[in-house]
């Protein structure tokens, strides 16, 4: 697996890309979602995303709430518990529930404020082809490609686990790049040369920012 380093700045931004295509969101009972395969849960993540409107343009009231409720039920198809939990390694048993719960809302809130928007701007009108799924016990893949005017074809796996009977995605790899292990890479470096919560501060910093 290839490891690359990233900006600290671009951590969020580029953790959590999904290809955008044009879609409709349909509507999901609860028994539905529990049944839903790796393909659907991805598939439903995608029309999701592709649904947020771009927020530097000028939205109305009910847009913007439209948007908050799009951000909210993609963080529902993404472990970010897990994520987080991955994502600090063998910090994440320094921390106290406290803590956990402090660095996984913020993770919420990157993903929702940054990542989403972006990963649907820059995958806008991209075509995706899904290709196979793979599942094994409680580990599924799916995997998709898409093709780029400038980077040409991009293969895209979604790596979801089973989470109380629903399939969640974890981690997502561009051409055999695991952005969630470039995530970790960052995130140690920056807790071994300074600190957590300077990685803490960086994050927000990044929230407020924006």
């Amino acid at each position: 697996m290839k490891t690359y380093m990233i900006q600290p700045s671009r951590l969020i931004i580029i953790f959590i890309i999904i290809p955008i295509v044009a879609g409709i969101i349909p509507v999901y009972t609860l028994s539905a979602v529990e049944s839903e395969s790796p393909t659907d849960v991805v598939k439903r993540l995608i029309g999701i995303i592709c649904a947020i409107k771009d927020e530097e343009s000028i939205l109305s009231p009910s847009e913007k709430k439209e948007n908050t409720a799009l951000k909210k039920k993609a963080s529902e198809i993404i472990d970010i518990r897990g994520l987080s939990e991955h994502a600090l390694a063998k910090h994440w048993d320094k921390r106290d529930e406290k803590e956990k719960k402090a660095f996984e809302l913020l993770l919420t809130k990157l993903f929702e404020k940054i990542a989403y928007p972006k990963s649907g701007k820059f995958f806008v009108d991209l075509e995706m082809l899904y290709k196979e799924e793979r599942i094994v016990k409680d580990k599924a893949m799916v995997r998709t490609s898409i093709i780029h005017k400038k980077e040409g074809n991009i293969s895209i796996d979604f790596k979801l686990h089973l989470v109380n009977g629903r399939w969640l995605l974890w981690d997502i790899v561009l051409d055999d790049v695991s952005l969630g292990i470039n995530l970790k890479t960052q995130f140690n470096q920056i807790i071994t040369k300074n600190s957590y919560q300077e990685l803490v501060r960086r994050m927000n910093e990044r929230l407020e920012n924006r």
